[in-house]
């Protein structure tokens, strides 16, 4: 499954639902649907199958600048983890 980004807005607060396989070629999409954010963002990635690197680093990315991320399967949680700490060592 190729990755799908959908964005829901209501109110003040901008829900955007990831599903399928985040990779590089979908960063850009994701980060202009993320940014620039109103004043509440969720980014739902319950139905996220898998990321790479670089789609590791925009939700980190997307993440720091203030985001919640909810329904986030363990694996893609540990390696969120995993790489923000490998950041703060470099």
């Amino acid at each position: 499954m190729n990755c799908r980004i959908d964005v829901v807005d209501s109110d003040a607060v901008r829900t955007v639902r990831v599903a399928g396989r985040l990779t590089a070629s979908q960063a850009s999409d994701l980060l202009a649907a993320c940014l620039p954010a109103p004043a509440t963002l969720c980014v739902d990635l319950t139905d996220l199958s898998s990321i790479d690197p670089v789609g590791t680093e925009v939700l980190r990315r997307v993440r720091d600048e203030g985001a919640r991320l909810t329904g986030v399967p363990r694996y893609i949680q540990f390696t969120l983890d995993v790489r923000a700490a490998r950041a703060r060592r470099h």
